[in-house]
């Protein structure tokens, strides 16, 4: 009797020391601190990205890249109420997206704290049964809901399941199909070690968050702000081009501007008007 308890404490000594390694193995990989920043970041860039609704024609060539994805040719053989619906279940499904995965974002944090705690009570000796079943069934939610967290953009994003075709039901295209993608752009931010300002001028360099390389045939808007403006002043200032860098020259000396940049706003967009915003002030020319 005696060998059967002490084999069986044995089994529980073990048990409780594999789910002591497990947790440092996870706390060292899936659930290191440096993979909880990683997920932190992807959540606060696709929180201030641009989604949009894609219209393709079925066994057609895609669009090319920066092309507007639902230009008059496409537009003119939707039906504008499907259309509309489609839309409203793309702005859903993106609420919906980022709203889980912040969600998950907090469980996994929650978890990372819980099973912490688990390694501090283990060191010292205060571990009991009980505990270990909990910490055992955390950690398996803990690796579903990372799982899910790192899989949930690509699952959301690409084509909607829609109940009605979105072509005009006309003669002529009763064979046609047109599909109904989301997509998504992550934000520009302002390079602010490039951007240079003089007495009546800023030169301002703009890039895509988190990219190497530039979109083609994009457009963007650079809205310029006077900050104290005088009866002779402009107060507020826009521009819009397709590189990603202006030069503007009609500022004031001795003058603060605020300086905003987004992505020009599309027929197709569904969420996301997030702006980035730099100030600057202007030389003053008497010193």
């Amino acid at each position: 009797m005696e060998d059967v308890k002490c084999a069986t404490q044995e089994i529980r000594t073990q048990t409780v020391q594999d789910l002591y390694n497990q947790i440092l193995h996870l706390r060292s990989t899936a659930l290191s601190d440096n993979s909880i920043m990683v997920r932190q970041r992807k959540l606060r860039l696709l929180q201030r990205s641009s989604f949009y609704l894609e219209i393709r024609v079925d066994e057609m060539p895609a669009a090319a890249e920066g092309e507007q994805p639902l230009d008059n040719a496409v537009s003119s053989l939707t039906d504008e109420r499907r259309l509309q619906r489609a839309m409203a279940l793309g702005r859903t499904q993106v609420k919906l997206l980022l709203t889980v995965m912040g969600q998950l974002y907090e469980v996994i944090t929650r978890s990372c704290r819980e099973l912490e705690a688990f390694i501090v009570k283990y060191k010292q000796g205060l571990v009991d049964s009980d505990m270990v079943a909990s910490v055992q069934q955390k950690t398996q939610q803990a690796l579903q809901h990372v799982h899910d967290f790192d899989t949930r953009l690509t699952r959301n994003c690409g084509p909607l399941n829609l109940q009605n075709q979105l072509a005009a039901s006309t003669a002529n295209l009763q064979t046609l199909k047109l599909s109904a993608l989301l997509s998504f752009k992550a934000p520009v931010t302002f390079d602010q070690v490039k951007s240079r300002v003089t007495s009546n001028s800023v030169h301002l360099f703009w890039e895509v968050e988190h990219s190497s390389s530039k979109e083609l045939n994009q457009m963007f808007e650079i809205h310029i702000e006077n900050c104290h403006p005088t009866l002779a002043d402009e107060a507020k200032l826009i521009y819009a081009c397709k590189s990603y860098e202006l030069l503007i020259d009609v500022l004031e000396p001795d003058r603060n501007y605020k300086f905003s940049v987004r992505r020009v706003h599309a027929s197709n967009l569904l969420y996301g008007l997030w702006m980035d915003s730099i100030n600057l002030k202007t030389l003053d020319i008497s010193k």
